[in-house]
């Protein structure tokens, strides 16, 4: 319609329906696995996606070069309430373009439970995505997700992180986490 048209039935939104909005892309299998189970509710579908995504955290690079090896978690600030302090984990398909500097080192679901820091009340998985997520980080809430966690094997053609497995072991983590941090 013309603008004088419109101006005439009284403004451009009066009787006009806006497009719908497309539904978003996911950038990979794991993300669409998240936003769909987030937009049902079902968060133990959410877990069960989690539990088999290899998740990533930001570390500076002068902490990863200064102890090669060695992962540190850094705490954000971000999420649920005005902003709450958390643990923010990207998937693959949402890490950021790379830049030199944060590096990103890689845990798993299983390894969090493990390794949680007290301190830290909120898990955030993919933040200021549609596949975001914040979940409480309580003990008895890492025993849920370590039930998901037991239960998820490691994606066929994938290997577990600590022993090179092709299915979930019981090998244990080191007490400090060494891990190969590496740029996004």
């Amino acid at each position: 319609m013309s603008p004088d048209l419109t101006a005439e039935r009284g403004g451009p939104d009066e009787g006009h329906v806006a497009p719908p909005v497309p539904s978003w892309q996911a950038p990979g299998d794991t993300e669409r696995g998240l936003y769909e189970a987030k937009t049902r509710g079902d968060w133990a579908a959410y877990f069960d996606v989690l539990a088999a995504a290899d998740l990533y955290h930001p570390m500076s690079r002068a902490r990863a070069d200064a102890r090669p090896g060695w992962v540190s978690y850094t705490t954000t600030y971000w999420g649920p309430g005005p902003r709450a302090r958390c643990l923010a984990f990207f998937t693959d398909g949402m890490l950021p373009a790379p830049v030199p500097d944060p590096v990103f080192f890689e845990v798993d679901l299983d390894q969090l439970v493990k390794d949680w820091p007290q301190e830290d009340p909120w898990l955030a998985i993919n933040p200021g995505s549609p596949c975001e997520a914040f979940f409480p980080a309580t003990a008895a809430h890492r025993q849920v997700w370590r039930r998901h966690a037991d239960r998820t094997p490691h994606p066929a053609g994938t290997s577990c992180a600590r022993c090179g497995q092709g299915a979930r072991c019981t090998a244990p983590w080191p007490t400090a986490s060494p891990a190969g941090p590496f740029s996004a």
